[in-house]
């Protein structure tokens, strides 16, 4: 009974253990072809890599680590031994190095590691991945960080879905779709460009001729976390509508940016007209602020890395009409759909 509870507290502190410790990754041992040159070279460098974003460890360079491997000739013979392994700790100061093999058997390639105390040669951390092609290695390196930095796989899941969450990347989408106003539609064209960083989600959208009102709409706002972002959105539209005349409008709209997965993206804002001016037959009127709701709202659905599908509705200021011996906006409705590209020079 204590064995098991000194192994349960072993295996809850080991992530926090772990935070900032010195390691060094050596190169991998190739059991047997698995299809590519230096297989083993190329692992460790990806599970450096992976490593190193998790930032659990500080990391050696492989390549001063290989040298010292060489002039000491040590793991000469196969995989890293736990005496080998205290010894270049010593050699390099290294808190724990971390070896492992890969091997291919049928169509399957598996790549198990190792983190080896470099004080004791105790092994305090094992891992394994199994793929089924050469092309997902990177795929087997990235599942092998997470179990080796002490996540349980629910957690490599949750903090993989964050990352992507956030990804840096920006993307331009092109749609069409009707609009109307009133008893008048029509046609109308549209551009839209996002541009997201681990902070901030960011978005400029614009309708376009021949439709009967055009607008432009910019909005920012601060990530509070991997799933939310709140910021503000600014419209502002011109229109004409025959017989009656020009209209000009702003808005001003508080502005959600909702990721419920790293495939789905969402935006509404909702607000008010904050100014108005309209030329109804020949006669200027100024709206009063706040006279009218403004909305602009989009989902995009990643079907690829670099491709996704997009759906805008808004709903903002078009012109005013006559009502009850005073004048109000004739809210301007858009309903279009289209297609979003994620181009790798906007990442």
């Amino acid at each position: 009974m204590k064995k098991l509870f000194l192994l349960s507290l072993t295996l809850l502190l080991l992530p926090i253990l772990l935070q900032g410790a010195k390691a060094g990754v050596v190169e991998f041992v190739e059991r047997n072809p698995v299809g590519t040159p230096n297989a083993g070279k190329v692992v460790a460098e990806l599970l450096i890599d992976n490593l190193q974003k998790l930032g659990k460890y500080t990391l050696v360079e492989r390549v001063l680590l290989f040298k010292v491997l060489e002039e000491q000739a040590l793991g000469m013979s196969g995989v890293l031994s736990t005496e080998e392994a205290v010894k270049v700790g010593k050699i390099y100061g290294l808190d724990y190095v971390i070896t492992g093999s890969i091997m291919k058997l049928g169509k399957e390639i598996t790549v198990t590691a190792r983190v080896i105390n470099a004080s004791t040669g105790e092994i305090v951390k094992t891992g394994e991945a199994k793929v089924n092609a050469i092309e997902k290695l990177p795929r087997a390196a990235e599942l092998l960080a997470y179990r080796l930095s002490g996540y349980t796989e629910r957690e490599y899941k949750a903090l993989k879905e964050a990352g992507e969450k956030t990804q840096k990347r920006g993307g331009i989408g092109f749609y069409g779709g009707y609009v109307m106003e009133e008893n008048q539609g029509g046609m109308g064209m549209g551009l839209l460009i996002v541009y997201y960083t681990g902070r901030l989600s960011i978005d400029f959208s614009g309708q376009t001729p021949p439709s009967i009102g055009q607008h432009i709409i910019m909005g920012i706002a601060f990530n509070i976390n991997p799933t939310f972002s709140i910021g503000l959105s600014g419209a502002y539209g011109w229109a004409s509508v025959d017989p009656v005349g020009d209209a000009q409008f702003a808005s001003v709209m508080p502005t959600l940016y909702y990721r419920p997965t790293s495939k789905l993206r969402m935006k509404l804002s909702l607000g008010s007209i904050v100014y108005g001016n309209a030329d109804e037959n020949g006669t200027s009127i100024e709206m009063a602020p706040f006279s009218s709701l403004s909305a602009d709202f989009w989902v995009v659905y990643l079907i690829s890395n670099s491709v996704g599908l997009l759906l805008k509705i808004t709903a903002l200021g078009g012109h005013t009409v006559e009502h009850g011996g005073g004048h109000e906006w004739a809210t301007q409705f858009s309903y279009r759909a289209g297609i979003i590209f994620y181009p790798d020079f906007l990442k």
